[in-house]
């Protein structure tokens, strides 16, 4: 997989991801089935939007044109899901899968609208195909697709007449380059596409607005050096360059190993060590290890670094690491744990 924007990988592609890709997994209500099961009824077709003005745009090296709003939509991701609830469109989405997090408050109402076609698990072809979707968006626009793991394809939704949306950070052939810009930019196309530009604009402006009241509150201070860590006891799997990089950068912080050109690597723990990092920020989703656990790790492999000695370290819900919504929130919750004393 290519970079990431965030700390580690959702459970079900950890060990796909863990040879070559980014980061991945609390906050909220809401249970997810574990096992698949059948989709629920879909609701009638949506009416296009009235005034609707037809859109084309550019999505993982395909063009998407639409003269309508998709009415059947699949969410293969948690990411994914998160997005399309906070842009109203519930009534639109006729299955979701890969949900490993509690969603937030606000969100888990529509959530319990929405029919769970795999809980923690990507959707077998079968089930996919059977909710009849008419367009797809994808966290991971490669690994979600995989045939050799049971996944519908992406010729197997073209044949049945599905447009597949991939989110930008996982489709690049230059993750370093991945930012925050690049979720702005997709709930931006997403908003185009369904002829909710105005709420897109408002989540947009609201996130920014998030952004800007941390920048503001750390502006003078000294940058933190932050280990981003996922999983491994030695080699560790940390954050490289990316949307990782860009999220602690805009909290007041400096990725270690934003030298790495992947989202997401392996080094050693005598080479954590050598980076003498004063914070750690780490992941965590349900069914993994805790956060606490975690820090716990670090704190015990890297004793003489600045973070274990000061207790300086911050877990962060996966579904506000990876590409989402949720992007702001993790900025402003890593910038309290770097910069307390600001906010």
């Amino acid at each position: 997989m290519t970079a990431r924007m965030t700390l580690s990988p959702a459970p079900r592609l950890a060990a796909a991801l863990a040879a070559a890709a980014l980061l991945t997994a609390c906050s909220g209500t809401s249970a997810m089935p574990s096992a698949p099961a059948p989709p629920a009824p879909a609701p009638a077709a949506q009416p296009a939007t009235d005034g609707y003005t037809p859109v084309t745009v550019q999505s993982c090296g395909s063009t998407l044109t639409f003269d309508a709003p998709p009415s059947r939509v699949v969410s293969t991701g948690q990411e994914a899901t998160e997005m399309l609830l906070a842009l109203g469109l519930a009534h639109r989405v006729v299955g979701v899968s890969r949900t490993y997090n509690a969603l937030p408050p606000e969100l888990a109402a529509d959530f319990a609208k929405v029919p769970q076609l795999a809980g923690e698990d990507s959707a077998p072809r079968e089930v996919t195909l059977a909710a009849r979707p008419d367009f797809v968006v994808a966290p991971y626009a490669t690994y979600d697709f995989d045939a050799a793991e049971g996944l519908a394809t992406r010729e197997d939704l073209a044949a049945a007449g599905a447009q597949v949306f991939g989110l930008r950070v996982n489709c690049t052939e230059d993750p370093a380059s991945s930012t925050l810009e690049d979720t702005y930019a997709d709930v931006l196309d997403l908003g185009r596409i369904f002829g909710v530009s105005d709420r897109a604009e408002q989540l947009v402006a609201d996130m920014r607005a998030t952004v800007d009241d941390v920048r503001s509150r750390i502006a003078g201070r000294a940058s933190v050096r932050v280990l981003a860590y996922a999983n491994g006891e030695g080699p560790l799997g940390v954050s490289g360059a990316g949307l990782a990089t860009d999220l602690i950068r805009l909290a007041g912080g400096e990725n270690v190993f934003a030298d790495l050109a992947e989202g997401f690597g392996e080094v050693s723990v005598e080479v954590a060590a050598q980076r003498d990092p004063e914070a750690f920020v780490v992941n965590f989703y349900e069914g993994g290890p805790a956060a606490q656990d975690k820090i716990a790790l670090l704190t015990g492999l890297l004793p003489n670094s600045p973070a274990a000695r000061a207790g300086r370290a911050v877990g962060v819900d996966d579904a506000a690491l990876n590409e989402g919504v949720r992007n702001a929130d993790a900025v402003a919750q890593i910038a309290r744990a770097l910069h307390p004393d600001a906010f």
